[in-house]
């Protein structure tokens, strides 16, 4: 086992002690590894104490924390359950994240992780969607998953849900954001979603197994939301929609913002008309996302050959030489079985049909590539 892996156990003990982020930052960074946090003499805390680098209340939960006799069980537990734990030190954490002001301490995460190589659009809005927020956040959430856009969101009922399920059935990657332990799907009704991204997209929370959902928890779910998404969109909202608050840690983040605009009489669509007052811009279409999202990330000059060219050079380190093989026989038009098993067998003579299917599979599950039904096609 590496460094890391070694501390895991401790990062986990770390994130059940209540105290700030920034606090726990701090001692990690001060002691290097939480194992030496927890092993630490208490005149050393009191040390801390008497500068200020931790409070009264911080330092009295720490001492209470560090009388844990069993450090490895929990974190066997949570591993058993398929969970992971990342600490802000960890390369695996989300580079976007991590550029936030405040990033989250600790990660907790349930399948896969954003790519770092995609670009992710937020959906979100009311929890009681009326019939347009409806079509619009399944609109949304349908076509640029299509477009290899991933969606992350929530996993609440109404405009979350519907664009998550959308992206799922568009053969795209979503990921839901928690407000409590990934262990927990919060709300119950959306058992089916919750069992969904853990297969195709992952499950994020910065909060520790078994935390229960409460109020105050979402606020701090809703800035990571937008942390992890390239752009925020609201579907539909009122005036007095828990969504701004995601849109002001938004805006805070640098993140673009988009609305939907709706009609000026329905109260349903007071937040989000208010919101393109404000300077949002207007989603009347993919199109009005995907010029803001990709701008600039075509050369001057590139033709979309080159362009395609570049995307699977980047590729090329990025995924495993099996899957690398089949995204490079793809097209943008969906092709046949016989014919991608055709192309891909002149790199890889070994490879059989039911392996084919199965690398397919995974590659339309990380977003990749797109079922279409009578052919898969590359999602680029």
């Amino acid at each position: 086992m590496d460094n890391l892996s070694n501390e895991l156990p401790f990062h986990l003990w770390l994130s059940e002690v209540h105290i700030k982020d920034e606090s726990k930052i701090k001692l990690l960074t001060y002691f290097g590894d939480p194992s030496k946090l927890f092993f630490a003499k208490d005149d050393e805390l009191k040390a801390l104490l008497e500068v200020g680098f931790i409070n009264n209340s911080e330092a009295e939960r720490l001492f209470a924390a560090k009388k844990q006799s069993d450090i490895y069980s929990p974190y066997l537990a949570m591993t058993k359950k398929g969970i992971r734990i990342l600490p802000l030190s960890s390369p695996e954490y989300p580079e976007k994240l991590r550029s936030i002001p405040g990033p989250p301490a600790y990660l907790f995460v349930e399948g896969l992780l954003p790519s770092m190589s995609k670009k992710y659009v937020a959906i979100i809005g009311t929890r009681v969607a009326s019939s347009y927020g409806r079509k619009a956040a399944e609109y949304f959430g349908f076509e640029l998953a299509k477009k290899g856009i991933g969606i992350i969101s929530g996993m609440a009922r109404g405009i979350d849900g519907l664009a998550q399920r959308a992206a799922l059935r568009a053969g795209g990657q979503s990921f839901g954001i928690l407000g409590c332990g990934v262990d927990i799907c919060y709300p119950n009704q959306n058992r089916d979603l919750y069992d969904s991204l853990k297969e195709k997209g992952g499950l994020i929370s910065p909060f520790p197994p078994g935390t229960k959902p409460q109020p105050y928890l979402f606020p701090e779910r809703n800035r990571i939301i937008s942390g992890l998404s390239d752009a925020v969109l609201v579907a539909e909202a009122r005036l007095k929609s828990g969504s701004k608050i995601t849109v002001d840690f938004a805006l805070e983040q640098g993140r673009d913002v988009f609305a939907v605009p709706g009609r000026i009489t329905d109260p349903m669509s007071t937040g989000t008309n208010d919101l393109i007052k404000q300077g949002a811009s207007i989603a009347d279409s993919i199109d009005s996302i995907l010029e803001v999202l990709l701008e600039g990330s075509v050369p001057a000059g590139l033709s979309p050959a080159e362009l395609t060219e570049r995307k699977l050079e980047a590729l090329r380190d990025e995924l495993p030489y099996e899957q690398f093989g089949i995204v490079n026989v793809l097209e943008d038009m969906p092709m046949g079985l016989d014919e991608i098993y055709k192309e891909a067998r002149k790199e890889n003579p070994s490879l059989s049909v039911s392996r084919l299917r199965s690398l397919l599979t995974e590659l339309c599950i990380d977003g990749y590539v797109t079922d279409e039904g009578g052919g898969f096609a590359r999602c680029f």
